[in-house]
């Protein structure tokens, strides 16, 4: 049986980019299908274009691997997947730098990527960030930042030589994953020791939401977070993308009372809904129910019922089909 993965992500200006007005030059992406992709981007500070060429980097390394995965995996000379792959990245920066009249260098960034298909992985990492994994229970580096021949100096996709020094590794034991994340160095400041080699505790805490929240959910709670508490530890912009294994749908039954005041937090707590509400709603629809029946059954006016039917469906919790409301 195909693995199922969630992914959540985001991406956020730093607060020293917001009092410059420099857009947000870390991007993240991803792609599922027969093959799952993260990927993640930090542009260059000194780049005038990098915010353009990190988010072509990650658009492209998602394609590539989704189309060339089994390609590349099965390449018994290592120098010959790094050429194939940063070949194909500058080919696009060359026609993004071609289109916007400017040198490919400002379009420089790093690169961090993951694809997953059937029990085999491909990691690869050029430059800074951090690229992680939850492995048998427990949460591990796989691959730390990458400098340059200078402390300071980090590799970029634009830098000479630079598939030399990408940084791939295949797994044919993907399974006993059951999470990989990417996280740039502006994330890292916060989330990530590099002394002590180990990773905040949230890691595994977010990896345990993707089984109770749905994706819409925790990407709300995730970029809500990194606003409000990752960032300022920082003058960085933050970037953050994980995937994680799911054996099936989340589902409101599963959720803590603290869940629920999550749930709530996202939702920005609409007026005349409640918990308690929802619980109730949840209770009744052990079968398909209309709105007026819902309503007759809890006692209470159809448009206080409605706007906690409508938090619920934005959630992702029931549904709406032919005149009913259906749980998830």
């Amino acid at each position: 049986m195909e693995q199922m993965w969630s992914i959540i992500g985001t991406a956020v200006q730093g607060r020293g980019h917001e009092k410059k007005n420099i857009p947000v030059q870390d991007k993240v992406y991803s792609k599922q299908g027969e093959v799952t992709v993260i990927a993640l981007a930090d542009g260059a500070g000194s780049a005038s274009h990098s915010h353009y060429g990190a988010e072509r980097v990650v658009e492209t390394i998602c394609i590539l691997l989704d189309d060339s995965f089994d390609d590349i995996f099965e390449m018994a000379d290592v120098t010959e997947a790094q050429q194939m792959v940063m070949d194909t990245i500058l080919n696009e920066l060359q026609q993004l730098a071609e289109a916007e009249q400017e040198p490919i260098k400002a379009f420089a960034s790093t690169m961090l990527a993951v694809a997953v298909k059937n029990n085999q992985a491909l990691i690869l990492h050029l430059g800074d960030g951090e690229i992680g994994a939850i492995k048998d229970g427990k949460v591990i580096s796989v691959s730390s930042s990458e400098n340059g021949e200078y402390a300071n100096a980090t590799i970029f996709t634009t830098s000479q030589h630079a598939w030399r020094q990408l940084k791939l590794f295949k797994s044919k034991n993907a399974s006993s994953f059951s999470a990989f994340f990417l996280m740039s160095d502006g994330t890292a400041e916060s989330l990530y020791s590099k002394e002590g080699n180990y990773f905040s505790p949230i890691i595994s805490k977010l990896a345990e939401q993707t089984s109770i929240h749905l994706e819409n959910v925790l990407n709300g709670l995730l970029e809500e977070s990194f606003e409000n508490t990752v960032k300022q530890k920082t003058q960085d912009d933050c970037s953050f993308v994980m995937m994680s294994a799911v054996s099936e749908s989340p589902s409101y039954q599963k959720m803590t009372a603290q869940d629920k005041e999550l749930l709530a937090q996202f939702l920005q707590s609409p007026k005349h809904c409640s918990i308690k509400k929802w619980d109730r709603i949840i209770e009744l629809l052990e079968k398909p129910l209309t709105l007026g029946q819902l309503a007759k059954a809890m006692r209470v006016k159809k448009p206080y019922v409605k706007a906690n039917l409508c938090a619920l469906m934005e959630a992702g919790v029931i549904t709406f089909q032919k005149g009913k409301y259906h749980l998830n």
